[in-house]
């Protein structure tokens, strides 16, 4: 099933279930599972400048045969947009992914300076579960707390010539 409405111009819903037979595509030994998916999306723009984007993702997958749990999922996304002026918006996205325990936060400036000339800032950085232990990070431990594993950072621009 999947529905969505638009119940003022600035607010948006839309979700989605689904339910049923699944594949679990291992490398070694695919198995057939009975699973459950939904997802919840809304948009809110209260403005022509501001938008705020949410997404909540909740999967399970369980093997058809012996019934037990092979995995458990959380995805949430949120995605702000402020848009200064017709050349220049500023974008903050924050993602949680419990499967990998993963937490990604992005910062992207864009300037369009005319159609096809554009110029990008950006940050962004990973943030995984995981704690120092006999002088290494040991990742996916439950007692570890959300450390910066990666960072980047960019600079990327475009011209457009036209003859």
């Amino acid at each position: 099933m999947r529905g969505g409405v638009q119940l003022t111009k600035w607010l948006n819903l839309r979700a989605s279930l689904r339910s049923g037979d699944s594949v679990y595509y291992d490398e070694e030994d695919p198995f057939l599972g009975r699973g459950l998916s939904t997802n919840f999306e809304m948009t809110l723009q209260p403005n022509d400048k501001l938008s705020q984007y949410f997404d909540y993702t909740y999967e399970f997958l369980d093997e058809a045969a012996s019934g037990e749990r092979e995995y458990d999922l959380h995805v949430l996304v949120s995605r702000t947009t402020y848009q200064f002026n017709k050349h220049l918006f500023l974008r903050a996205l924050l993602q949680y992914d419990s499967y990998r325990e993963l937490v990604l936060s992005d910062v992207l400036a864009s300037l369009t300076v005319v159609p096809g000339t554009v110029f990008h800032v950006g940050y962004g950085s990973l943030h995984e579960r995981a704690r120092w232990l006999e002088n290494e990070w040991v990742g996916g431990d439950s007692l570890g707390r959300y450390e910066p594993m990666r960072r980047s950072f960019f600079i990327k621009g475009s011209y457009l010539v036209q003859f």
